[in-house]
């Protein structure tokens, strides 16, 4: 019998300009404990999409919807070795974070281990320093000028 061990954070959309056009994202994190040899790890969006709030959620719910959302990064090995750790994470997570961004201006994003009997890590998400982190890469869109016409009087 193995554990599962899952994890969960919760990133502020501020900072992001409104409308702008996500092109990727990568996530930090930082391995303190490095899992065994064969450690594998997935990242999800928190829920289906990562706009679900985790500090809502009481321990079953979480740990249920750090497996539900969408697939970002299958099967990771970064974890078996200590340290910081930068992944490009990929499926529709540019998609997701613009929806988030427009609808609860938040973004989850969760991990898993893979249902292995592997030593598992453990991720330090406390400290100010090795906090999870999101690098958003992304486009403004400049907003659409409309030109106006404005009737004056004449001889009045």
């Amino acid at each position: 019998m193995w554990r599962r061990h899952r994890a969960v954070a919760r990133f502020s959309l501020d900072a992001l300009p409104a409308g702008a056009v996500v092109s990727q994202i990568r996530r930090k994190i930082y391995c303190n404990t490095a899992g065994g040899a064969n450690h594998l790890l997935d990242d999800h969006a928190y829920g289906t999409n990562g706009q679900d709030n985790p500090n809502a959620d009481g321990a079953q719910t979480c740990y249920d919807r750090c497996v539900s959302g969408n697939l970002y990064s299958n099967d990771s090995s970064e974890l078996r070795t200590t340290g910081e750790k930068w992944l490009t994470l990929g499926g529709n997570v540019c998609q997701d974070v613009m929806d988030a961004k427009s609808a609860v201006n938040r973004f989850s994003l969760a991990w898993h281990e893979e249902g292995d009997d592997d030593t598992y890590a453990l991720i330090d998400s406390t400290s100010g320093t090795y906090k999870p982190q999101l690098e958003i890469t992304y486009e403004e869109v400049a907003p659409s000028v409309i030109p106006r016409r404005k009737l004056l009087g004449v001889g009045r």
